[in-house]
């Protein structure tokens, strides 16, 4: 049930590379054609394969069997490789590595192993480094052959169950290997179970039609098939399992009709059954920290409503509550673990409505996703109601290395010293125009006129958005920038993406990059330049490490920009000396905005002019926050959201040379000499400050900047904390 803009065709030299993407950002068909995708039910049609002679019904159990097909996906090898296990050589040519992860993902009925949403969790697993192997069974799963699909199961799992006793006779562990379907797919990975003397891992929403009443449990999935059997219902009861067969269930907005979707009973059934797959992928990419949880009763809950819940808890209420985690970084040992006091904060729980349109479901909920966990014991496992809410507060795990599936070994090191080759395919810069983020232009370097055969507009401002450690395209904080220059129409925005080279946990790789990124990114922007970009109306806007690229990015142009934009510059293994970092030559105005000065961000001062924010050492509003600073470095990045649109722009004063001693600002003592103001008059912070502006200026607000007081007023949700 994913509905994609259709891009219209250009006469280019050289194809543009477009990526249509839903509103908000997330996940993207990269030179896919964009399509329509009809939801239609399971049932419609006649699906049930009365025409015995025209379905394929398999009773020979040979493996391996033409009808059953592996394809490997490596981080190394991305597109697809049919392979054959009896002959191992091939599969290790095709990128395998015994030391890494593996996912075993097989697709349902009527579906095949490049299905988008088959594709989107592919594209996960393969973001944490995991060897990916697709089974395709789709010649003996067609539509409207519902039944001998349902028979042919049988043999799928006894031909996959051999593939993976071929992965542990290459040295992984059973631990390693997960094993995820959707739909009927599930039911193989836990029909696998009676072919294997090891148990599995992870199974997603089952599917209901002829299993959930009827079957034997020899022939569909239950909690005894692996060690986890961890089962996401979003549509339960009706294409998907009501029961809980799983060590742990998860019903995701009640388990049963999402409310992302639309249309009759029929489509919103078939779009709520697939988004299983989105939510699993969206919890895999982002790598979300612990969720909060609270005890629900027996079973998915009607009306997406949450019971037992009122509309809003205050900070005071306390009980048996627990942390945990949905999809891969599900504890293994979590049906076993009591829960302690905790103090929680709970959010309406009720059904979102009027969140804004989206043309990409999958898109939608990377970056507007918050899984609020509640749990009890019912029958040996935990069920976890899943609530989707704003998120940007998973940004402040983005320094965990627990969160992530790379070690060191994983890091890059670009060699430096002018001896790194631009461009780099690591290193990409990508147009997004005005409108809702539905497509996106990737520069070619090559092309002789890419600028003007894309949608930039010459009259408008031009923005290049620079994200810092652990970022990339479609990723917070720098998304929440980004959503916010486009929604507001007046400019075209440049996102440089360099996530491939400071993922974590390699920030030390990541400090040493920043510098031939600058080379590398220098070179784009002198050739946009040749190509009609202007530099007096070009401001590079960068967060973190990304404000020291934009000022390192200045030794190397032959021109100066108009303006910089740092967001707290990052403090961190940053050397002295200009050559290393931002200072206040590398444009003709260089604005430093201080929000966790001395911490994460630089101390001092930077700028032609430097913003100190409460102080501009740690945030009042991220005192209840799991990591105070890192809090407090992130909402830079809303600071500057904010100032984007007309009247919300933060005023600010001036005050000493350089941001004030204090950390917190207790109430009752927020008085005007606490910063040390000086006379003058005040001034708007951020997108519209002033070019002639320049020394120590200071701003005190103690709530979250950016998050809408109303339904109607701008702002990110993704800013409220």
């Amino acid at each position: 049930m994913i509905k994609v803009e259709k891009n219209s065709e250009k006469s280019n030299p050289k194809p543009q590379e477009k990526i249509a993407c839903g509103a908000g950002g997330g996940l993207c068909f990269v030179n896919w054609k964009c399509i329509n995708i009809k939801a239609r039910c399971l049932f419609s049609g006649g699906v049930f394969d009365l025409n015995f002679f025209k379905c394929m019904w398999r009773k020979d159990y040979d493996c391996p069997h033409e009808d059953i097909r592996f394809f490997l996906y490596t981080p190394t090898v991305r597109k697809g490789r049919l392979i054959d296990i009896t002959r191992p050589k091939s599969v290790f040519r095709a990128g395998f590595k015994a030391h890494r992860e593996t996912a075993i993902i097989i697709h349902g009925f009527n579906g095949t192993q490049t299905s988008k949403h088959i594709m989107f969790l592919k594209d996960a697993y393969l973001s944490r480094k995991f060897n990916v192997f697709a089974v395709d069974w789709e010649r003996i799963s067609a539509y409207p052959c519902y039944l001998s699909s349902l028979s042919n199961t049988k043999l799928v799992s006894q031909c996959t169950a051999q593939l993976y006793s071929f992965i542990t006779f290459t040295g992984s562990r059973s631990k390693q290997i997960t094993c995820v379907g959707h739909s009927l797919g599930a039911h193989i990975c836990g029909m696998m179970s009676n072919h294997l003397t090891k148990r599995q891992h992870k199974i997603i929403d089952p599917a209901k039609p002829l299993i959930e009443n009827h079957a034997s449990t020899r022939f569909r999935l239950t909690k005894d098939d692996a060690k986890v059997v961890q089962v996401v219902h979003t549509n339960a009861g009706f294409l998907g399992q009501s029961s809980f067969s799983g060590t742990i269930d998860f019903c995701i907005n009640g388990g049963q009709t999402q409310p992302y979707c639309n249309g009759d009973q029929i489509k919103q059934a078939r779009c709520s059954h697939f988004l299983s797959v989105c939510y699993l992928a969206n919890a895999i990419f982002a790598r979300s920290h612990t969720s909060m949880a609270f005890r629900c009763p027996n079973g998915c809950v009607k009306n997406n409503r949450i019971p037992f819940i009122p509309m809003r808890y205050s900070g005071r209420n306390r009980g048996r509550m627990k942390y945990y985690r949905i999809g891969q970084d599900t504890p293994d040992d979590c049906a076993a673990v009591r829960a302690n006091y905790l103090q929680v904060q709970v959010y309406s729980a009720t059904r979102q409505e009027n969140q804004g349109k989206t043309t990409n479901l999958c898109g939608k909920m990377l970056m507007t996703m918050k899984i609020f966990l509640i749990s009890t014991f019912v029958g040996g496992g935990f069920v976890i109601y899943a609530q989707a809410q704003h998120l940007l507060a998973q940004a402040l795990y983005l320094g965990d290395p627990n969160s992530y599936n790379t070690s060191k070994e994983d890091c890059v090191w670009k060699r430096g010293n002018g001896e790194d080759r631009c461009p780099d395919a690591d290193i990409r810069t990508i147009l997004y125009t005005s409108g809702i983020v539905k497509e996106r232009f990737v520069f070619d370097m090559d092309h002789p006129d890419w600028l003007n055969d894309t949608e930039w507009e010459p009259a408008k401002e031009n923005i290049i958005l620079v994200h810092g450690y652990a970022g990339g395209d479609d990723t917070l904080p720098i998304a929440v920038l980004r959503d916010a220059y486009i929604k507001h129409g007046g400019y075209n925005v440049f996102l440089v993406d360099w996530g491939a080279l400071g993922q974590p946990p390699c920030y030390v790789a990541a400090v040493y990059n920043i510098r031939p990124i600058a080379a590398c990114l220098s070179q784009t922007v002198m050739k946009l330049r040749r190509l009609g970009l202007p530099p007096d109306r070009t401001t590079c806007v960068g967060h973190s490490l990304g404000a020291h690229i934009c000022g390192l990015m200045a030794n190397h142009l032959n021109f100066r920009l108009e303006r910089i934009i740092a967001l707290d510059p990052a403090r961190p293994l940053i050397k002295p000396g200009n050559m290393n970092r931002l200072d206040s030559g590398d444009a003709k105005s260089v604005q430093v905005i201080h929000t966790n000065a001395g911490h994460y961000g630089e101390g001092g001062r930077v700028g032609h002019i430097d913003f100190c924010i409460n102080g501009g050492r740690r945030q009042p509003y991220c005192g209840n926050s799991t990591n105070i600073n890192l809090c407090s470095h992130i909402w830079a990045v809303c600071y500057l959201a904010q100032s984007i649109f007309e009247g919300m722009e933060p005023m600010a004063e001036p005050c000493n040379r350089r941001c004030p001693t204090n950390v917190l600002i207790p109430p009752g003592r927020q008085g005007r000499g606490r910063f040390g103001y000086a006379i003058g008059y005040a001034i708007p912070m951020g997108q519209k400050t002033p070019m002639s502006a320049s020394g120590s200026y200071c701003i005190k607000d103690t709530t979250p900047p950016f998050c809408p007081t109303s339904a109607t007023s701008p702002g990110d949700l993704r800013c409220c904390i």
